[in-house]
């Protein structure tokens, strides 16, 4: 066995694997805000058996994914181990970060403040995300907003989970480094400026209306990971956001011009 392990958020995460291949695997989809671990104690240990050829011609050994004692996944393809790896590793922090309050949303940086997006899986958060960069907002997330003590949102500049046009609804993404597309994070604390609650409806037109502070946080807190095992955190932290944001509402259509009214309302126009 080799291993290492790794602090994010405060969260101490292991991993090991029958093969040096199978820890370098794991770390690729590891949290992308992360520090070595100065101590072998750690809240979750992930285990990884390498398959791959097996001891006689035409067989294949089963990679076998691990999340302490319970098995994750079972399979030949290192793509779904990646993938399995990463949701489970992801959500772990997300429920356990003491200091930090995770919402699922989709976050951009624009004028030296935020603009957070709230929403499920498959609400489109990833497109608008990308509508918005390709306008010249600077990349946070399209996955948590991550709400520090003050109510700012810290970076959680994860690759991209970016689906085909024509994949089937509930199907995930391929993922892509930022780097990739020409992506630089950001890097920092920034303050919540507007929050935009909205989701994805085929024919509709982005017409935001005034959201209320307590509409606000009713949509953040539906979203917040630790709601229910910390919930007086999580509406501290995100009673601080709506306190300060402009907060609106609207279904969208096409992303890019949801993006150009989003930006707008931004920069106070």
């Amino acid at each position: 066995m080799v291993g290492t392990a790794f602090v994010s958020y405060g969260v101490k995460i292991g991993i090991r694997s029958t093969h040096a291949d199978g820890v370098a695997c794991l770390l690729e989809n590891a949290p992308p805000i992360r520090r070595p671990a100065s101590s072998p104690v750690v809240d979750r240990l992930y285990s990884l058996v390498w398959g791959g050829p097996g001891p006689r011609r035409g067989v294949t050994l089963l990679n076998l994914l691990y999340a302490n004692a319970k098995q994750l996944e079972r399979t030949a393809s290192l793509d779904k181990i990646r993938r399995a790896f990463d949701i489970n590793v992801g959500l772990f922090v997300a429920q356990r970060a003491p200091r930090h309050v995770f919402v699922h949303a989709g976050v951009v940086g624009f004028e030296s403040g935020a603009i957070v997006f709230p929403g499920k899986s498959f609400a489109g958060k990833t497109t608008l995300t990308r509508a918005l960069l390709e306008l010249g907002a600077q990349y946070v997330s399209d996955d948590f907003a991550v709400l520090d003590e003050k109510g700012r949102v810290v970076p959680w500049p994860q690759d991209l989970g970016i689906r085909d046009a024509n994949a089937k609804r509930g199907t995930r993404g391929r993922r892509v480094r930022p780097a990739d597309l020409g992506i630089v994070p950001v890097r920092g604390s920034l303050p919540v400026r507007l929050v935009v609650l909205t989701q994805y409806e085929a024919g509709s037109t982005f017409r935001p209306e005034p959201a209320s502070p307590a509409e606000s946080a009713l949509g953040m807190l539906a979203n917040a990971v630790p709601a229910r095992k910390r919930p007086q955190a999580a509406l501290a932290s995100i009673t601080r956001v709506v306190e300060s944001a402009l907060s609106v509402r609207s279904p969208r259509g096409e992303a890019s011009e949801a993006a150009r009214a989003i930006l707008k309302l931004a920069a106070g126009d």
